[in-house]
């Protein structure tokens, strides 16, 4: 339909255009790269339009999506700006379209996502898609992010999306200049530690390693994760120091398993289970330290002590798991029940009466864990 607008003149041009909008302004945003006239035209209008439309969360994403294959130019600026306004994933891509048409700078960027800081897609799209950054300009945000302790506490939601944003943002830099504004550990506030574990996820280098593991050391729960996903997915010929997993660091990691809020979402304590298991995966003299460790354990807290332990442990944890079956001990509704989730290595093959038996206790986060993490391998000759 809006390859006849060519033919039509401007009065009946702009209230058809307008009907189409009124009716699908997904379907015009989408049609306009078809035009071959007035195309420039039809995208004022829809994008105008767009502006000064509410919009349903659920809409944004689709929205976004078309308006980045639109074919844009300088008459559009102003129109660009005033989706910012909508925030989400389509204000994000309105941001990020005028960096890259260069007319707004990195700056000018950073400060607008500081503003939006409570909007975690907004946040998190234009950190993903933000352009090349240098020192200068991480060394902006790094101030900004100094004081950020006074400038956000007007927020009452979290703040992941900024962190993320931000972390995605620098880790585009190497570690080194990632961390060259860090003049004193001590100083910094949650903001700026969040966005260094996040930034150092999945590098795997010796450094980045080595921080997180100096980060946890230091008592900061957030950079479990970051440090549990560095080493589980490392190369095994990755050149660390592996003295550097030391006792230490596990005591700390055991302490974070037991002490965990496991309401809490960000599920630390299943990751610095994980950790524990990639270290004597690494190290497996650590296993005998956590054998030890092991030791005034009981149920799910103990099972999931020896599971880092496999292979040598496997007997002890069948036979954890049937004083748990046969009420030897009784479980409590306070157990770390979602550790058990981590047990992607235990083969149930040859104990599935154990496993209804388990199951027949008729205990729901009991049931629904061990469900969710159960394998079994059939072997080729059972009937």
């Amino acid at each position: 339909m809006l390859l006849t607008i060519g033919f039509l003149d401007e009065e009946t041009s702009n209230s058809f255009i307008q009907k189409i909008i009124e009716t699908d302004i997904g379907l015009a945003l989408r049609a306009i790269k078809y035009l071959e006239f007035e195309s420039e035209q039809v995208t004022t209008q829809v994008l105008e339009s767009l502006s000064n439309m509410d919009l349903k969360p659920v809409d944004v994403y689709g929205l976004a999506w078309y308006l980045n294959e639109l074919p844009l130019s300088e008459d559009h600026r102003e129109s660009l700006y005033g989706l910012i306004k909508h925030g989400n994933m389509l204000g994000a891509t309105a941001v990020i379209l005028l960096q890259r048409m260069r007319y707004i700078s990195n700056k000018q960027v950073i400060d607008i996502v500081f503003e939006n800081a409570s909007d975690y897609n907004f946040c998190a799209e234009i950190g993903r898609e933000f352009g090349d950054i240098d020192l200068s300009l991480w060394s902006y945000i790094w101030e900004k992010l100094s004081k950020a302790q006074e400038r956000f506490a007007k927020f009452e939601d979290d703040l992941d999306g900024i962190t993320s944003g931000l972390a995605s943002i620098g880790r585009r830099l190497r570690v080194e200049d990632l961390l060259s504004q860090i003049e004193d550990w001590d100083t910094l506030n949650k903001y700026q530690l969040d966005v260094i574990a996040d930034a150092l996820t999945e590098r795997a280098s010796p450094q980045s390693i080595s921080t997180l593991i100096q980060m946890v050391k230091q008592g900061y729960k957030e950079a479990v994760f970051p440090f549990y996903i560095s080493i589980a997915y490392s190369n095994d010929e990755l050149e660390i120091d592996w003295a550097i997993l030391d006792e230490e660091l596990l005591e700390i990691l055991i302490r974070f398993v037991e002490d965990e809020d496991f309401e809490d979402e960000k599920e630390n304590g299943k990751w610095a289970l994980g950790s524990i298991e990639s270290i004597c995966r690494y190290r497996t003299d650590s296993k005998r330290f956590i054998r030890q460790e092991v030791n005034g354990k009981r149920g799910i807290l103990r099972l999931a002590l020896l599971y880092c332990c496999l292979p040598e442990s496997q007997d002890d944890i069948w036979k954890e798991f049937s004083n748990i079956a046969n009420n030897v001990y009784t479980l409590t509704e306070n157990e770390p029940y979602q550790l058990i989730y981590m047990f992607d290595d235990l083969n149930w093959e040859n104990h599935i009466g154990l496993f209804i038996k388990l199951m027949n206790k008729k205990h729901r986060k009991l049931a629904y864990n061990l469900l969710d993490s159960f394998k079994y391998e059939i072997s080729p000759n059972v009937p």
